[in-house]
């Protein structure tokens, strides 16, 4: 297969376009082409920022928590994917660790005080 401007190369990890050495663009160390790597970008994601701002307003609270938890993993699972910007990652890891975290506490608390009361 050939690239449509330049001959033969790769192809894109997104859409499986095939690229050549001029049209490549590398994102996260993964050949894409120029329109995925548009459509991908260079900021953080929509789902991550998401995340981590679940995470960061749940701190204490189960529901929000969990939810900066699940989306913080949907997010990791997309950059890996490459249907999202690799600069997320550090927002997505921060809100599943701090999501599970704070559901973890609350876990601990509740345990607390069931054991406290009986």
């Amino acid at each position: 297969m050939e690239c449509a401007e330049h001959g033969l190369h790769g192809a894109c990890v997104r859409c499986g376009s095939f690229v050549c050495r001029a049209c490549r663009r590398w994102v996260d160390e993964r050949l894409h082409c120029a329109a995925c790597q548009a459509r991908v970008g260079d900021g953080p994601g929509t789902l991550a920022m998401a995340a981590a701002l679940c995470s960061t307003v749940g701190l204490g609270c189960l529901l929000p928590g969990a939810l900066g938890a699940i989306l913080g993993g949907l997010a990791l699972r997309a950059i890996q994917n490459g249907a999202a910007p690799p600069a997320g990652r550090p927002f997505a890891r921060l809100a599943l660790w701090l999501g599970l975290a704070e559901v973890a506490a609350l876990i601990v608390a509740l345990l607390f005080l069931a054991a406290t009361s009986a």
